[in-house]
């Protein structure tokens, strides 16, 4: 390997998984120090947005155990591969006393979670790197948004709150704070947002459902939603374009009653073969995999010992750092 070029070195090694990255760091100084740079980091998440042959979604489950899931495998039939145990998360001590309240939002590989304490962490699953924040003013109680998005600007990671609220007064009145991880603190917004920081303009949504969940297939933006009459039936549709032209295309069409929804699932991804991902929380939780072409499912049972109302949210594999 030493007689590569440095560039088809790197090229490489942006295909594999964060996982086999983390224990090629042993292999040599270089290769610490190249797998360790922020750079290698942008190019190695560039690769998992650009290449649709490369799987880096996960869904990250709250169950006890937590649970990542690698659906497209399960997708293919790799069950082998598809459930991994990991360790909650800890940015306050090295104890086990730590549990996941709400996801807060995900963005590259970094995974903002409420903890049943009121704490706010930012965790890279795949790094094992986690990093409480400090308190926002914001009562995230009740009655609040939150979001996490990487500024390219300013080359930084942000995490967006607006509350009704805050922790220490009740009002109507909105509050918004925006949290940097580079400077480490929150600033309440006042008024409009600076020119650099405005939100993009929302993307209307087919008008006809009753309830719509927004998700992800590939790098196209996803809408699952019972049509009117409530829960007649269920579809999915895929936008292609965004903003003012934004167009929808329908995918499909399925009576609800096939899907055995219930108030408490969750549709989270549409897979490449064109399966819905449900999230059927309990105890166990049960994950199912929906082809409406063929009007098949696939079962995935997760141990679970906790609540089975648990959280779980998408995340992509990722060395993205919280330094």
């Amino acid at each position: 390997m030493s007689k590569l070029p440095q560039e088809i070195i790197v090229d490489i090694l942006t295909y594999l998984p964060a996982k086999s990255l983390i224990k090629f760091k042993c292999v040599c100084r270089s290769w610490r120090s190249l797998i360790s740079d922020p750079q290698f980091a942008k190019l190695h998440l560039k690769r998992a947005h650009e290449d649709e042959n490369i799987n880096r979604q996960r869904l990250l489950i709250a169950a006890d155990p937590l649970y990542s899931v690698d659906f497209e495998a399960a997708s293919d039939g790799d069950h082998g591969n598809t459930l991994v145990k990991l360790s909650y998360p800890n940015a306050e001590s090295h104890n086990d006393s730590f549990a996941v309240g709400l996801f807060l939002g995900s963005c590259d590989g970094i995974v903002c979670i409420l903890n049943e304490v009121d704490s706010v962490v930012l965790w890279n699953p795949s790094t094992r790197e986690s990093k409480k924040l400090s308190g926002p003013r914001s009562s995230l109680h009740k009655d609040f948004s939150t979001g996490l998005g990487y500024d390219s600007s300013t080359d930084d990671y942000k995490m967006v709150i607006a509350s009704s609220a805050t922790a220490s007064t009740r009002s109507d009145q909105i509050m918004v704070e925006v949290f940097t991880l580079k400077t480490n603190t929150w600033r309440t917004v006042q008024g409009s947002l600076p020119e650099k920081e405005k939100f993009m303009e929302a993307v209307p949504l087919p008008n006809h459902f009753s309830t719509a969940v927004l998700s992800i297939s590939g790098n196209c933006l996803c809408v699952f939603g019972e049509l009117q009459p409530y829960g007649s039936y269920f579809e999915a549709w895929l936008a292609s374009e965004y903003g003012v032209k934004t167009t929808w295309r329908r995918l499909f069409a399925v009576p609800v009653d096939k899907l055995c929804l219930d108030c408490y699932s969750s549709e989270m991804w549409l897979t490449k073969k064109g399966e819905v991902l449900l999230d059927n929380h309990g105890n166990p939780g049960i994950l199912t995999l929906y082809h409406p072409v063929e009007d098949a499912k696939k079962f995935l049972k997760v141990e679970n010992d906790g609540d089975p109302f648990y959280e779980s949210a998408i995340y992509t594999e990722s060395l993205v750092s919280l330094c």
